[in-house]
């Protein structure tokens, strides 16, 4: 018996049996019955990020993002995030277009897809893909003028940011295992492939200074990491290494080492 699962193809929401993709994202091909590349972008989205959201075309995730994501417009005064769903409004016939955020640097950002072009026939394929990302002040903006803006997963009510003094960390992007602590009491804490979101620390925090410490335990063969630091809404400091699952850091935390990072808040 097959499973099914549904496929967005040109604007028409198709309920089809399970293919290969759904055991292996990266699985690849064309669908001659029904002429579409097999992952669609929002089944690769769904795939890499565990989500079971479908809603029809790209664009419609915009409007209607998954349980628990909130929108960010591009411009805006938030910068993107590793998981974070990133959203195109006129690839694919205006059918719009997803990806998934693998790292943030200063100045760029490098997304993964499914079917990036609108010859799809001839692009059945995963990509890795570099992005300019512009700061310009408060505000923050990736440099295509079809992206509409990234859906960011919340770990509290995403309208209470930046109302008052708030401070969150974010741990994510991890192998093998991370944790914070604020002023030597362990805040948070994530295994391979995990992330936090945003925990709101601002009870931990007191006048004067505080230590914020993030950690990283390579247990195997490699490690990553992502450690954000935000206050009011805005990322004040990060620190990212490598690509979970498919690109280590360098070789010099060696099995069983922690690598530390260290920040100072004052009040």
């Amino acid at each position: 018996m097959f499973n099914k699962a549904a496929l967005t193809v040109m604007g028409i929401l198709l309920i089809l049996p399970n293919l290969a993709f759904a055991q292996d994202c990266r699985q690849r091909g064309w669908n001659s019955k029904y002429n579409v590349c097999t992952p669609q972008c929002t089944d690769y989205v769904n795939c890499v990020l565990g989500l079971n959201h479908h809603v029809g075309t790209a664009i419609s995730w915009w409007n209607n993002p998954p349980q628990g994501y909130s929108k960010i417009l591009n411009g805006s005064r938030n910068i993107p995030h590793i998981n974070d769903i990133l959203v195109w409004k006129s690839i694919g016939g205006g059918s719009g277009h997803v990806a998934v955020i693998k790292q943030v640097d200063e100045r760029s950002i490098i997304v993964e897809d499914s079917n990036y072009s609108d010859n799809y026939q001839n692009d059945c394929n995963v990509r890795i893909r570099n992005l300019a990302l512009i700061r310009n002040g408060d505000s923050c903006s990736i440099n295509d003028s079809n992206i509409v803006g990234w859906i960011t997963k919340n770990k509290t009510n995403p309208g209470q940011v930046g109302l008052g003094k708030s401070y969150k960390i974010r741990i994510t992007n991890i192998d093998d295992k991370g944790e914070c602590s604020v002023n030597n009491h362990k805040v948070a804490s994530v295994n391979y492939y995990g992330d936090t979101g945003w925990v709101d620390i601002s009870n931990k925090l007191h006048n004067g200074d505080n230590e914020i410490e993030f950690k990283v335990k390579n247990e195997k063969e490699g490690y990553t990491y992502y450690f954000g630091f935000m206050e009011n809404g805005m990322v004040k400091w990060e620190k990212s290494c490598g690509q979970v699952g498919r690109k280590g850091c360098d070789n010099k935390l060696s099995k069983g080492n922690s690598l530390t990072k260290k920040i100072t808040v004052k009040l």
